[in-house]
């Protein structure tokens, strides 16, 4: 850490705790260096498609539908995703 904050300066370094699972330290990372994440405030209330019936409204789909956009920025074309 001294070497970065000697290198990068004392403002663009944060110290982050890698302790607990993996997903916890991902979140706790992506929360300091995004300035825009969004979190629920509480994960219980969450919904995600596998959670419907086929009565409910489907979750409204990204900018792509359909299609992967991992793909287009990566490859510059469309492909179906994977649901």
């Amino acid at each position: 850490m001294a070497v970065a904050k000697e290198h990068l300066g004392e403002e663009l370094c944060k110290e982050i705790s890698g302790v607990g699972e993996i997903n916890n330290v991902a979140i706790r990372i992506r929360a300091e260096i995004d300035p825009y994440f969004l979190r629920a405030d509480n994960p219980e209330d969450v919904r995600v498609s596998a959670d419907l019936g086929d009565e409910d409204k489907r979750l409204p789909k990204g900018d792509f539908g359909d299609y992967c956009p991992v793909t287009y920025v990566k490859d510059g074309w469309l492909a179906k995703g994977d649901p």
